[in-house]
């Protein structure tokens, strides 16, 4: 193999964007979330919920792979909020893309979708309205708005993977029900309508940022070293690893209450395309 195109598949594992809520975690944003929207959003844009729920990890899947077609695609999925300059609300553009252009892209497609809308280009509106999905899930996931993404500097390795997927994967049962009742309780929130969608995307990534502090001490009690055989002892020091359950105890709640307000922005986003 190549040197260059081993160095690009490297990149696809190193990058924080190799990380995401999980297949799962997308689709739940996209299946909960367009029933919220308005009735008439779907033949208005001339797609289907089925649709969105199953290209929802499109970008994750496949744009990260088709580099001309979507460059900089891993740069898309996350804005460390904490590595951003004073102004970054007022901006329309990332200072650093190191730090990420999750919201900016936000916009940019959002403006995309009307164009495309008012042209009538029906499968290049799906496109971007399956970037717009998943790309709302990434706004609702903490470890996305935060330098310390996979909670290496918290003392927490792997802490990405553990709460956006494997968790959720194994407590996939109590999670729908979770964001069920979450939005039986409170669907699109009524003050949402005062308040412009740039800001209340700005908004929602702020507050997901802010709620690391609070994952990462909630998720400490999981963390604990593997029990090591007498028959397979070795002089290299094991890798600490999660109790799951351990984990889904005390960080559960957080990760049912963002997926639920995944749902509400996306319906609030799909409305402002297609109502």
């Amino acid at each position: 193999m190549r040197p260059l195109l081993i160095a690009m598949f490297i990149s696809l594992w190193i990058t924080p964007a190799a990380f995401g809520w999980g297949e799962l975690g997308h689709r739940l944003v996209a299946e909960y979330g367009t029933p919220l929207a308005d009735a008439k959003a779907l033949a208005n844009c001339h797609t289907t919920s089925a649709l969105l729920v199953a290209h929802a990890s499109d970008p994750d899947k496949i744009w990260r792979q088709q580099r001309f077609m979507h460059p900089h695609e891993a740069e898309m999925h996350f804005f460390h909020i904490d590595r951003q300059p004073n102004d970054w609300r007022r901006r329309t553009s990332p200072q650093d893309t190191k730090q990420g252009r999750l919201i900016y892209h936000v916009i940019d497609f959002l403006d995309e979708a009307a164009r495309q809308r008012k042209a009538g280009n029906w499968d290049k509106l799906s496109e971007i309205l399956y970037g717009l999905v998943h790309y709302v899930g990434d706004l609702t996931q903490p470890l996305h708005l935060h330098h310390d993404y996979d909670g290496d500097e918290a003392g927490l390795p792997d802490l990405h993977a553990q709460f956006e997927s494997k968790m959720l994967n194994r407590f996939e049962t109590e999670t729908r029900s979770g964001i069920k009742s979450r939005l039986a309780a409170e669907k699109i929130p009524e003050i949402w309508q005062t308040i412009p969608l740039r800001e209340l995307i700005f908004d929602t990534a702020e507050q997901s940022s802010l709620k690391v502090a609070r994952l990462f001490a909630s998720a400490n009690p999981a963390m604990g070293m593997p029990h090591q055989s007498r028959r397979h002892k070795s002089k290299r020091q094991p890798e600490p690893r999660f109790d799951k359950k351990l984990l889904w105890q005390h960080t559960g709640e957080l990760a049912m209450n963002q997926l639920a307000l995944g749902a509400r922005l996306w319906a609030q986003v799909f409305n402002s395309v297609c109502r």
